[in-house]
């Protein structure tokens, strides 16, 4: 209805100049998290529009938060900036988006493989001990699996968090490991050798217990290893990627032939290697800390890749990847749709079918 539009306006402008009451304020929130509308912003509004979305949504829920863009067409395109937000603005003229089912965030689960082959699945345990390998207890507590206790022999365990799942687990030794969507560890029950060597894909947080007298070694990918003391830091290697991104935040790491130094980032590809110095290291562990963290200029590709990891979904494109590029941070306990809302005005339409993103073209 008109008079209903007009009052949620009128709220969303009060909102604006800071009069908004704590009723007034949720009556709004309300009101925005029910609309299936989006609006399709022109180009050349964009980033008057980007700016105005931005402080509606890091304002409103405090779960979005924009950098400023440097380039208008950066601006236009950060990602979950221009939700829906848009009705709040000039544009009167909103494009419906057909109701589908929506998909929920990812969760902590995965699954452990034991020495002897047999599987445990992490989504659903109850806390206590899970088994016991040659001497060494596994325990879930708080929602991590940690080994205690000291081996007999040497068994080697595997977990594997899906597409949609992430965990964290605590070595023997008290090493705590992080897992991000659609990657594996593959470690010993107890460290009782010369070293310490784990086996990691996809992408891992490192918090490693410091020990002279038992190097920490990350084999990654089976072939790019990482030498460690005691330190903390990312590795970013999905097979699916062109590059394996190692950053540090503390301590020192050896990469080949590079010695990390904390702040910095050494990104290697498939045709060279760049070593970044003074890096926002915060960006490169927003995952584990529940936020997506997109750099200026992120293709969609590359988000669309950790929006399918995360949310467990397939992404096709229907016209050829198109030549966008985002911005922004948000929070990964978001739906999928309220992402694909955040998305939906900046030159490409989305398409939900079940676990399947379609993603086209908007023609002029």
């Amino acid at each position: 209805m008109p008079e209903e539009k007009d009052y949620y306006h009128e709220l969303a402008d009060k909102w604006l100049k800071g009069t908004i009451t704590e009723a007034e304020r949720l009556a709004l929130e309300q009101w925005y998290q029910q609309q299936d509308l989006t609006v399709h912003i022109p180009p050349a509004q964009a980033v008057s529009e980007a700016a105005h979305a931005a402080r509606m949504l890091s304002s409103i829920r405090s779960r979005t938060k924009v950098r400023t863009a440097r380039y208008w067409w950066a601006a236009a395109a950060s990602v979950a900036l221009l939700i829906g937000v848009g009705i709040f603005y000039k544009f009167r003229s909103p494009v419906v988006i057909a109701k589908v089912t929506d998909v929920a965030p990812g969760m902590n689960g995965g699954m452990l493989t034991l020495a002897d082959g047999s599987q445990i699945s992490l989504d659903s345990l109850h806390e206590g001990r899970v088994t016991t390998q040659q001497g060494v207890q596994v325990i879930f507590k708080n929602g991590q699996i940690s080994y205690e206790g000291n081996g007999t022999s040497v068994a080697y365990n595997n977990i594997t968090t899906p597409p949609g799942r992430q965990f964290h687990i605590v070595l023997a030794d008290g090493t705590g490991v992080w897992l991000n969507a659609g990657s594996s560890i593959t470690f010993p029950t107890a460290f009782t050798g010369v070293d310490r060597t784990v086996k990691v894909t996809g992408e891992v947080y490192f918090e490693v217990q410091a020990s002279a007298k038992q190097p920490f070694h990350v084999q990654v990918n089976d072939g790019y290893n990482i030498q460690v003391l005691g330190t903390r830091f990312n590795v970013h290697a999905y097979k699916d990627e062109d590059y394996i991104q190692t950053t540090l935040l503390a301590g020192a790491i050896k990469v080949k032939s590079q010695l990390l130094k904390p702040g910095q980032e050494l990104i290697e590809g498939k045709k060279q290697e760049q070593l970044l110095s003074g890096i926002d290291t915060t960006q490169a562990i927003a995952w584990k800390n529940g936020q997506f963290s997109f750099k200026a200029r992120t293709r969609i590709d590359e988000v669309m890749r950790q929006l399918a990891r995360w949310y467990n979904i397939e992404v096709v494109y229907e016209d050829g990847v198109p030549d966008i590029v985002f911005a922004g941070d948000m929070q990964r306990d978001l739906s999928l749709m309220q992402v694909i809302r955040g998305m939906d005005d900046m030159g490409v339409s989305f398409t939900l079918n079940g676990r399947q993103l379609l993603i086209r073209k908007q023609t002029k």
